[in-house]
């Protein structure tokens, strides 16, 4: 059985639970079908970067915001003095999203862990260029605010889930 099959015979056997129920599952096998679709796009990984093992570099992308081209630079700390207290930062004037790539990374799947930074700093992105940023004044504001930017990042695959659910993608 394909994965696409399984995922249409999960969906017809939720069909009858309640609707909450059967919303959890809808958005949970969209996630899924989301999760396929990025894996089948993915170029084979260079390596997995764990504890003690040395990062290779990535190639640098562009990505689209708000209709302005953004860099997404991965350096290390040795290359990149900003990086010494963050894991990644935004530069608006430049419209580089930059994010460290450790010489030698502890977390087991730090794949993963850059990927995370990468949708963190393209929320930064997205108010700066929307203009939020400067309209909030001071780094404290909610456009700023580091726990808000994580939320939006964290919560923004569930919030896509949901208004694909819902029907209001204007896409």
């Amino acid at each position: 059985m394909t994965d696409q099959e399984l995922i249409a015979r999960v969906r017809e056997k939720a069909r009858g639970l309640n609707p909450n129920m059967l919303g959890m599952i809808m958005a949970l096998t969209d996630r899924l079908e989301m999760t396929l679709m990025a894996l089948d796009e993915k170029k084979p990984c260079q390596k997995t970067v764990g504890a003690g093992r040395k990062a290779e570099p990535e190639p640098e992308r562009l990505v689209h915001i708000l209709g302005s081209v953004w860099t997404i630079k991965q350096r290390s700390e040795s290359e990149d003095e900003n990086l010494k207290d963050c894991d990644g930062y935004c530069d608006w004037t430049t419209r580089e999203i930059v994010v460290e790539r450790e010489e030698s990374g502890t977390l087991a799947n730090m794949e993963r862990y850059i990927r995370k930074v990468i949708r963190h700093e393209i929320v930064h992105a997205f108010l700066f260029e929307s203009g939020l940023c400067q309209c909030s004044c001071t780094a404290q504001s909610w456009a700023m605010n580091e726990e808000m930017v994580d939320w939006l990042a964290h919560q923004g695959q569930q919030i896509y889930a949901a208004w694909k659910e819902a029907g209001a993608l204007d896409v």
